[in-house]
């Protein structure tokens, strides 16, 4: 362990040193836009913790009180205080039962079978046969995703502990009809139903017609160590769907059907109960984020309205008519509007792959784009390639104006275990920090996140890191995201990128480097003139600009 600790520490080890040191002197706040992910409640802090929160931070995602807020605000009129809602998922059992009772045509579906024979208006028990997915034949497996209601009646239950992944109701939809399911044999496909379900009509339907049925958060996957967490982007979640191993059933929205007033009306409650300035909404995808299949399996939400699974675009489409629902619905009541920041933009970027870029900036349907969108994981210790395509997104946000906020961990409740004070976080913190800069531009709109909490022999207390303040300057030097590898040092794995008062060095591989540089820097960790630096394996450093001038 002790060795470990040492390897850490000596995380960019400057050799050899110049004679002389040198200063400089740090600045006021930080060099780039921060802001803080503080997950859990937070009962007691001090005055200095919230001013520290306040002075450095533009807004933060968390569960303070409304004293806490109130005092962040007091120092900083400026800054956001917004709290947690999930964009597209429900999340506790009362959610379920608003959603069961008025919204379930609102809710996502998948194409789960077809029907095995004609059946009429009045037929109870039939058979349906596996669904085979030509384009994507990996994805096909035999058993159906269909299960049998555990309890009775035409909602999960509005009992404590209930509605559960053990106890549900669980529906399929053929044509525009909805159907109870009371019995299912998985081996034989033979199905018992209620008909007329949810107030739907009963009629006939054909032989090989589409079998539809529910969608769920959270196909299985495991439990990660902590090590395991900062080079692998963090805990992967049990299932939420019936029979699972998660505690909640979670249903998926359909964000081009009618459930933006329940999701305006949870907003709405909390900027009043809780005098926040806005929500952050988690998970907001394009269709492809953790969707499960009633047995646990990864599945794709289905567009009735051009009858084929959901284009990642279009999903995105109404991703950006609930933004504008809420963001009106909002101004109407209370006379402003809401700052909402999303979580989860990633890969799927770019118009024609989801178009999540849309999501800020201002569009027909949506006028007022988000105030931001974290791309959570997207300045972590993780294998190049992706590091290097969360980069590229950043970039091109940076050059183009946009609000992208990468936080190098986590967003979620699992942030938790990101705050220890420890060599482990900061390796990885300056690893983030170092990455960002290779994606910043000067008076960009991105932003960065971190965690503004540390953990320490069981107390928990607010510090920023002093990187933050190193003045680095702005960049001299730009390219566009597809030339990101012209920042590579020659015959090296070593990203580097200069700027007005110094260099941004990083070194994503798994290789450990020697870097000679062309003059003398100076460190700002060990205020040391520096010609010559080794960079071990996932890295990054700053080094400033030599006072000396030499």
């Amino acid at each position: 362990m002790k060795k470990t600790i040492v390897s850490l520490i000596s995380a960019a080890l400057l050799v050899p040193f110049l004679a002389i040191g040198g200063d400089f002197k740090p600045l006021d706040k930080p060099q780039y836009k921060l802001y803080t992910v503080c997950a859990g409640k937070i009962p007691n802090t001090s005055d200095e913790d919230l001013r520290l929160i306040a002075k450095n931070f533009e807004f933060y995602h968390g569960k303070f009180t409304t004293e806490q807020a109130d005092a962040i605000r007091k120092i900083n009129p400026a800054f956001k205080c917004l709290t947690y809602i999930n964009s597209t998922y429900t999340r506790s059992e009362e959610d379920v039962r608003i959603v069961e009772s008025k919204y379930r045509e609102g809710l996502c579906m998948m194409l789960a079978a077809n029907l095995q024979q004609s059946i009429d208006a009045k037929c109870t028990k039939f058979s349906v046969a596996p669904y085979v997915n030509e384009k994507r034949k990996a994805m096909n497996q035999a058993a159906i995703a269909i299960r049998a209601s555990t309890i009775e009646g035409d909602f999960s239950s509005y009992q404590n502990d209930k509605p559960s992944t053990q106890f549900y109701v669980f529906w399929i939809r053929i044509g525009d009809e909805l159907m109870r399911v009371n019995k299912f044999d998985a081996v034989t496909g033979e199905i018992e139903v209620t008909r007329g379900f949810s107030g739907s009509k009963p009629t006939l339907h054909n032989s090989g017609d589409k079998v539809f049925s529910p969608l769920y958060l959270g196909f299985e996957r495991i439990k990660l160590n902590r090590e395991d967490q900062l080079t692998m982007g963090g805990d992967k979640y049990p299932g939420f769907h019936p029979g699972g191993p998660g505690k909640f059933l979670r249903y998926v929205l359909d964000p081009c059907k009618d459930t933006y007033q329940y999701q305006a009306d949870i907003v709405l409650q909390l900027m009043q109960k809780d005098r926040v300035d806005g929500v952050w909404l988690d998970t907001f995808n394009c269709g492809v984020f953790n969707i499960s299949d009633c047995l646990g399996r990864a599945a794709r939400p289905w567009d009735f309205s051009k009858n084929k699974e959901y284009a990642f675009d279009d999903f995105r489409f109404g991703q950006e008519k609930k933004i504008t629902f809420i963001q009106n619905f909002i101004k109407e009541k209370l006379g402003k509007y809401p700052i909402l920041v999303a979580n989860n933009l990633n890969d799927d970027y770019e118009i024609g792959k989801g178009g999540m870029k849309l999501l800020l900036m201002p569009t027909e349907v949506k006028p007022r784009p988000l105030e931001a969108f974290c791309m959570e994981g997207g300045l972590a210790i993780q294998k190049v390639d992706k590091w290097k395509s969360r980069i590229k997104v950043l970039m091109d946000a940076a050059q183009n104006g946009l609000a992208a906020a990468p936080v190098w961990e986590n967003a979620g409740s699992v942030s938790f275990n990101s705050e220890a004070d420890n060599p482990l976080r900061d390796k990885a913190e300056r690893f983030g920090y170092a990455s960002f800069l290779l994606g910043v531009e000067k008076d960009s709109k991105t932003l960065m996140g971190t965690y503004a909490f540390y953990q320490s022999e069981g107390k928990r207390f607010v510090k920023i890191h002093p990187m933050y303040y190193y003045p680095i300057g702005f960049p001299i030097e730009t390219v566009k995201p597809e030339a990101i590898d012209n920042y590579l040092i020659k015959d090296l794995p070593v990203y580097r990128r200069s700027f007005t008062k110094g260099l941004v060095l990083v070194n994503p591989s798994d290789k450990e480097c020697e870097v000679k540089l062309d003059k003398s820097f100076l460190d700002p960790d060990t205020h040391q003139l520096v010609v010559t630096i080794i960079m071990p394996p996932s890295t990054g450093k700053i080094l400033l600009t030599n006072p000396s001038g030499k």
